[in-house]
C-alpha cells in the first residue's frame, strides 16, 4: 500500500503507549455509503507530529479500521486510496481536534465525491531550489475535506481538486530527511495553476523569528500573517514563506538562504491596523538566525464585528488621545454662545483586549489595542448657536489618516442618539446606527490631509432650532464596513438667556444674586427656565470605566476631579 510505506518510514521507531482502541468506518459519502478500502487512517499530535496510522480493511468487514491510541487530542487525515490521478475523485477527510478519552467506535467517517475536476500542479525542491525531493505529500485543505497528491522522484505532483478557490496548501515530510512543513494559508488556485515550492530545515535554512506589536501602545497582534516572497523573474511559479504570529504576537519560520525577498505584514482582518511592507530584504546564510521585528500602524484601535450568519458587520473606531492636535476631534467656528465646559475632564478606561457575546442570534466580537487608557479632554469650551446657524467643523486628525476620503454628516439625531447607537452596535445591534447616519441633512466629502485635517473646512447652515450631530466616517454596503472618525454635537437655540449674576462683598450673608432674562420669547408664551450657579475650582470631572467585556459587566463612575473614590452617581446598565 502506497501510504502505509510512506507513514512506516515516518513511524520508525516510535513507541506508542496503547490504551484505548478506536472503531469505525470509512464511507465515500453520505449518500451513497460505499466503504472505502485501503483509505489510510493517520493520527498527529497538534503539533503535526505522526503518533500512529492504519488503513481501512477490506471484505468482509469492508471500509472498517481499528486503531490503538492513548488518550489526548489529535489530528485526523484519512487518505483515499490511489492519489494517482485518484480515478475515483474522492476526497480527503480532516478532523482538526479528535478527543481520545476510552475506547469508542465513531461510525462513519466520510469522505467526498467531486464531479468537476481541476488541476494544480508543480516541484517540490529541497532546501538549495536545485533537486525535487521524492515522497512529499502535498495537501490543498478546503475546511474539512482536502486534496492531495505525493512527489514522484523528480518532486512533481499533480493535484485534482473539484473548483477554483481559497485553500489551506500544505506539504508533509514523509522521507525521514527532516524537512519543515510548508505552509501557504488562503492560497487563491484556478485550475492549470503552478505552484513550486523549496523545502527547508533546521540544518540547512536560516531561521527568521520576531514580535508584531502596536505602534502606539505597545500590545502583540495575534494572527498577523508575514509572507516572504522570493524574485518571481528567479523563481517563477514558486510560493511564498508564511507565518501566523500567536498571542504574544510573535513568530517564527525558515527561509531559503542567502536570497531576496520582498516581505507583507498584513493584519487578521477585522483589527484595523493597515498592512506593512519591505522590499529587497536578504536571508541570512544557513544555519543562521535573523529577527525582523514590525510595528503595526493602527489608527482604528478599537473594532466590533456583528455576525448574523449570513453576513459580517465591521465597525472601527479611530483613536482620541489628550492632544488637541491629532487626537480625532472636532471644534466648531464661534457660535452666539460659548459655554465653559468641566475643566479638566479626564476618562480613566480599564476593560479587555477581547470580547465575545451574542445578541439574538448574532455573534457580537470586540476588539482593542488597549486594555487601560487615560484621557484628558483638550476641549475646554463648546459653542451654541441661534438659527439661522452657519457652522464650520474643523477635524483635528491623526496624521496616519493621511489620504483617506471621509464623508462629514450634519445628522438630525441627537449626540446623546448617535453614542447610544454605537452602543448598540458594539452590543450587537448594528440598525439603530446605520438608520441614524442614513438621516443626514447634508454630507460633505474630504480628504485627510498629511497633517491629518482638511485643506478646507466643511461648512452647514442650519435654519431650524434643534439638536444635530456632525459625524466623519466612512460606510460602504455588502459588506457593511463602517469608520468611525469623530462625533460632535451641535446645539441651536430657540431663544437666548441672559444671566447676570451680582455679589456684594459687603454683604456676604445675602449671597449671589442672579438675574435671568429671557430673550426673544413671544408674548404670552410660557416657558420653564432656570439657570445653576458652579464654583469654577469644582467645575471638573473625572470618570473611571471599568468593564469585563459584557453589557452587564461595565460600570462608569464619575466624580469631581480630585474627590474621594466615592463617586458622585454610577452609570451601569
Amino acid at each position: 500500500m502506497f501510504l502505509a510505506i510512506i507513514f512506516a518510514v515516518s513511524l520508525t521507531g516510535l513507541i506508542t503507549v496503547s490504551a484505548f482502541t478506536i472503531d469505525g468506518w470509512i464511507k465515500t459519502d453520505e449518500a451513497t455509503h460505499n466503504p472505502v478500502t485501503g483509505a489510510e487512517v493517520v493520527f498527529l499530535d497538534l503539533d503535526g507530529t505522526i503518533v500512529s496510522s492504519t488503513a481501512s480493511q477490506g471484505a468482509p468487514d469492508a471500509g472498517k479500521f481499528s486503531i490503538d491510541l492513548a488518550s489526548g487530542v489529535y489530528e485526523v487525515m484519512i487518505y483515499p486510496p490511489d492519489p494517482s490521478g485518484n480515478p475515483q475523485r474522492l476526497s480527503g477527510l480532516r478532523i482538526e481536534e479528535f478527543e481520545v478519552t476510552g475506547d469508542e467506535v465513531v461510525g462513519d467517517w466520510y469522505l467526498h465525491y467531486f464531479t468537476t475536476e481541476a488541476y494544480l500542479s508543480g516541484t517540490i525542491f529541497e532546501p538549495t531550489g536545485l533537486d525535487g525531493v521524492e515522497d512529499i505529500l502535498v495537501h490543498l485543505v478546503d475546511g474539512e475535506f482536502f486534496y492531495y497528491d505525493a512527489t514522484d522522484a523528480s518532486g512533481d505532483y499533480q493535484i485534482k481538486f473539484p473548483v477554483d478557490g481559497a485553500f489551506d496548501f500544505f506539504t508533509k515530510d514523509s522521507t525521514g530527511l527532516g524537512f519543515d512543513e510548508y505552509y501557504y494559508p488562503m492560497f487563491e488556485v484556478a485550475d492549470g495553476d503552478t505552484l513550486n515550492v523549496i523545502l527547508t530545515s533546521d540544518i540547512a535554512s536560516p531561521g527568521i523569528s520576531g514580535t508584531i506589536t502596536d505602534s502606539v501602545y505597545g500590545t502583540p497582534y495575534e494572527d498577523v500573517k508575514i509572507t516572504f516572497t522570493l524574485d518571481p523573474v528567479t523563481y517563477p511559479n514558486h510560493g511564498p514563506y508564511v507565518a501566523i504570529t500567536d498571542e504574544t504576537g510573535q513568530y517564527a519560520l525558515h527561509l531559503m538562504a542567502e536570497e531576496s525577498f520582498d516581505i507583507t505584514v498584513t493584519p487578521f482582518q477585522y483589527s484595523g491596523a493597515k498592512t506593512q511592507t519591505e522590499e529587497d530584504y536578504i536571508s541570512p546564510a544557513p544555519a543562521e538566525s535573523g529577527v525582523k521585528d514590525y510595528q503595526l500602524v493602527n489608527p482604528f484601535p478599537v473594532s466590533a464585528t456583528v455576525d448574523d450568519g449570513s453576513s459580517v458587520d465591521e465597525l472601527y473606531f479611530a483613536d482620541h488621545n489628550s492632544g488637541l492636535d491629532d487626537g480625532n476631534y472636532i471644534t466648531l467656528s464661534t457660535g452666539d454662545i460659548t459655554v465653559d465646559l468641566p475643566d479638566p475632564m479626564e476618562v480613566d478606561y480599564s476593560g479587555p483586549r477581547e470580547a465575545e457575546n451574542t445578541y439574538q442570534g448574532n455573534e457580537v466580537e470586540v476588539n482593542s489595542v488597549f486594555e487601560t487608557r487615560n484621557i484628558v479632554s483638550p476641549i475646554n469650551t463648546w459653542e451654541l448657536y441661534y438659527a439661522t446657524a452657519t457652522v464650520t467643523a474643523t477635524y483635528h486628525g491623526d496624521p496616519r489618516l493621511e489620504g483617506d476620503t471621509v464623508e462629514v454628516r450634519l445628522l438630525t439625531a441627537t449626540y446623546d442618539d448617535v453614542i447610544d447607537a454605537i452602543t448598540d452596535a458594539k452590543n450587537g445591534d448594528t440598525q439603530p446606527l446605520k438608520d441614524l447616519l442614513a438621516d443626514d441633512l447634508e454630507t460633505v466629502t474630504k480628504t485627510i490631509n498629511a497633517a491629518g485635517d482638511f485643506d478646507t473646512n466643511p461648512e452647514f447652515t442650519i435654519n431650524e432650532p434643534g439638536d444635530y450631530t456632525i459625524v466623519i466616517v466612512t460606510e460602504t454596503f455588502d459588506p457593511y464596513v463602517l469608520h468611525v472618525y469623530s462625533v460632535a454635537p451641535v446645539e441651536v437655540l430657540d431663544y437666548a438667556i441672559d444671566v447676570v449674576p451680582s455679589y456684594d462683598p459687603a454683604t456676604p450673608a445675602l449671597g449671589v444674586d442672579v438675574e435671568i432674562d429671557f430673550v426673544g420669547v413671544p408674548t404670552g408664551t410660557d416657558y420653564s427656565y432656570a439657570s445653576i450657579l458652579i464654583r469654577e475650582d469644582a467645575y471638573s470631572m473625572y470618570a473611571a470605566i471599568n468593564s469585563d467585556g459584557t453589557i452587564d459587566g461595565t460600570t462608569v463612575d464619575v466624580q469631581h476631579q480630585g474627590d474621594t473614590p466615592e463617586p458622585l452617581y454610577r452609570i451601569a446598565s
